[in-house]
């Protein structure tokens, strides 16, 4: 799932987030300090587990939820995933 969002992450949406959803139904933690200049100082992402792993990036100018079977994907090729889709929402914008 993608969506775009029209207003960049605030530190309050990540906390009211973090109290919807506590652990251990959701994982949440910023995004990786060098892709924070691309995504939102505060951008997110939140992990969660069952029958499928569900992996999703809440940035500035969108949200990407990924699902897939635990062990198939990679941490690499995730974000891979997302720069291609960030570029296509940008050159679509």
């Amino acid at each position: 799932m993608v969506s775009t969002r029209n207003e960049p992450v605030s530190e309050r949406e990540v906390t009211e987030e973090a109290d919807l959803y506590p652990e251990p139904f959701f994982h949440y933690e910023p995004a990786p300090a060098d892709r924070r200049s691309r995504y939102g100082e505060h951008a997110f992402i939140t992990t969660t587990t069952d029958d499928l792993d569900k992996w999703a990036l809440t940035a500035d100018a969108m949200y990407i939820a990924i699902q897939y079977r635990p062990g198939e994907v990679t941490p690499e090729e995730l974000w891979r995933l997302v720069t291609e889709i960030h570029m296509q929402v940008h050159n679509a914008g």
